[in-house]
């Protein structure tokens, strides 16, 4: 799922700028264990960053540019294949820098239910399908799409309905985007696309 960088606590989100993550928001998955190994490339390296959300410790490690190197043999992040445990009160993120800034993020099982936003919004599963769409496929591939899983696109009053559900937004010149919590509705089934 995805969640909004302005819902997780200010440790996890002064870490994910210090490496230059400007997204408003940020994938999000429950996992007991991560591995330390992020692949750099042609001018990217990888980093990684277990966060402590009790004791506000973070341990992080960058990789080299372009990966890994014989200059830099013991670099962590780019040849580590071992996994680690994610204690209960951590957050791990990683990703990778170059120019534009990419990253996930893991929690323990047990700090999801700090983490995660109230309750979803009550959608048909037109409307789920409608962001699915939405979410998962170029403006010019949309129509088809719909038509394909027997949805009117675009449908205006399908439109206003999921902006006031704070799903999607549209802008004056009629250009729509999934909010943080639309791409979590567009994640969720059960709907029939084909």
């Amino acid at each position: 799922m995805h969640i909004a960088l302005s819902d997780l606590p200010e440790i996890v989100r002064s870490t994910l700028s210090s490496f230059g993550y400007r997204a408003s928001d940020i994938e999000l998955r429950a996992a007991t264990s991560y591995s330390p190994r992020v692949s750099g490339g042609k001018g990217r390296r990888g980093f990684v960053a277990c966060i402590n959300v009790e004791t506000r410790k973070v341990e992080s490690r960058e990789g080299s540019y372009g990966g890994s190197n014989m200059f830099s043999p013991q670099n962590q992040v780019d040849l580590d294949p071992n996994i680690y445990p994610i204690p209960p009160n951590c957050v791990v993120v990683s990703g990778s820098t170059g120019g534009r800034t990419f990253a996930s993020a893991l929690a323990h099982p047990a700090m999801l239910p700090a983490l995660l936003p109230g309750n979803d919004p009550e959608l048909t599963d037109n409307d789920r399908a409608f962001l699915y769409i939405l979410k998962g496929f170029k403006s010019s591939y949309r129509k088809d799409e719909a038509w394909r899983a027997g949805v009117q696109w675009p449908d205006s009053d399908r439109l206003g309905t999921l902006a006031s559900k704070g799903l999607i937004k549209v802008n004056k010149a009629g250009s729509v985007r999934l909010t943080t919590e639309g791409k979590n509705a567009a994640n969720k089934g059960p709907f029939r696309i084909y």
